[in-house]
């Protein structure tokens, strides 16, 4: 529990931290991630053996889960029968039966059956993500639930060392389907790095990475990637990153594509991060990363190591893009 508290206190400190970086941008164009924490769940999410060969089953608290994301509930004492409701989305579920009715009356048959629990039901994850079409996942001790969007899904490794749980780009195009295996590939070497690192530390007793998507749309995919460490003694850090790509070709497009690289724009944006030379000097070289968040860009810098989460920003408005960036670009801006 010591951990868990400690993993929570440091994700939400940085959350909080990476929030105020967007203070200007409507919270309805970031697609952040919403979590569940099982810790604050009172009957908490089982494991339960996998099938021989397959990893170990994960089973969700129903009534409260689906209390939390707002559906209304209907139970059948007669057949042992439960039905969920939300708008359009809703399941019918039943008692030991691996079959599962959709909202246009499909019938789907899952791995699992629900299980009557201490009088309590409990659901296979799994119907969530493939009958209601949330993206959901479990990293550490949270349930991250967020509705699907188009062309994105999460993969997930959770190893004794890592947990992990990063963005994994499809089309059914095949031109479209190469370019976002290309955007999978950066993505996934990118992830890869970090799992080195994660094994080769001798002090960390586990990594948690998860991510958030900033914009996605057909033009660009912009992806913040958060790390949270947890050391032998119970110390914690925390790490952002960023990655652009341009949605259609998969080019990675860097701050130095970006942003324009003559001396009054660039003084520019040292002025708007600090106002004491001191700092200007020591940060000049240090400013290499952003974000777009709709048709704006956060321009940041890390005041330490690379990655860490202890960074300054700068918010670059619409009206003001054709100054900070170059030409080639402000296509992708309407």
């Amino acid at each position: 529990m010591k951990k868990l508290l400690l993993i929570l206190l440091s994700a939400l400190m940085f959350l909080m931290g990476f929030t105020s970086y967007a203070k200007n941008i409507e919270e309805s164009k970031i697609n952040k991630i919403s979590g569940l924490v099982n810790s604050d769940l009172e009957d908490k999410v089982l494991e339960v053996e996998g099938k021989k060969g397959a990893a170990k089953a994960l089973f969700i608290p129903a009534r409260e889960v689906f209390t939390k994301l707002n559906f209304d509930i209907y139970w059948n004492g007669e057949d042992k029968s439960c039905y969920f409701k939300k708008g359009i989305k809703n399941i019918k579920v039943k008692l030991g039966s691996k079959i599962y009715t959709t909202s246009n009356k499909n019938r789907i048959e899952l791995d699992y059956a629900p299980m009557l629990i201490d009088m309590k039901m409990y659901l296979p994850i799994d119907v969530l993500y493939y009958l209601l079409d949330y993206d959901t996942f479990i990293v550490a001790d949270t349930i991250y639930i967020r509705n699907a969007i188009d062309g994105i899904k999460t993969g997930i490794v959770n190893e004794a060392k890592y947990s992990l749980a990063y963005p994994v780009f499809f089309s059914t195009e095949d031109v479209k389907r190469a370019y976002r295996n290309n955007i999978n590939e950066q993505i996934k070497k990118f992830v890869d790095e970090q799992v080195e690192k994660a094994k080769n530390d001798a002090k960390l007793k586990k990594m948690y990475f998860t991510y958030d998507i900033a914009r996605s749309d057909d033009s660009l995919v912009s992806l913040c990637f958060y790390i949270n460490n947890v050391y032998n003694d119970d110390s914690t850090s925390s790490k952002f990153y960023t990655k652009t790509f341009n949605f259609n070709s998969a080019e990675e497009i860097s701050f130095e594509d970006l942003i324009k690289k003559e001396q009054n724009v660039r003084e520019t944006i040292l002025e708007d991060l600090t106002k004491t030379e001191e700092e200007k000097n020591s940060i000049r070289n240090n400013i290499k990363n952003y974000y777009i968040v709709d048709n704006s860009i956060i321009l940041y810098y890390y005041k330490d190591e690379v990655g860490s989460s202890n960074i300054g920003s700068h918010y670059v408005r619409s009206e003001d893009l054709k100054f900070y960036i170059n030409e080639e670009y402000l296509k992708y801006f309407n």
